[in-house]
């Protein structure tokens, strides 16, 4: 099984049965789930950037 799917699995056998009461609910748990541990990752790793950084990126957007 890749790492993709094993991970996936482990998240859904995470969530508390009271916590899903239908398909979406378990999609969008599963997803803020992925979402956290995946900034968790990129801040394990390096893959942050400052504040200022972030600001001049973002200025370029408008």
């Amino acid at each position: 099984m890749n790492q993709i799917k094993s991970d996936l699995i482990k998240i859904i056998n995470e969530i508390p049965d009271e916590m899903v009461s239908s398909f979406d609910e378990l999609m969008d748990t599963i997803y803020v789930r992925y979402c956290a541990l995946k900034g968790i990752e990129d801040v394990e790793t390096g893959n942050v950037m400052t504040l200022e950084e972030l600001r001049k990126e973002v200025s370029t957007w408008k």
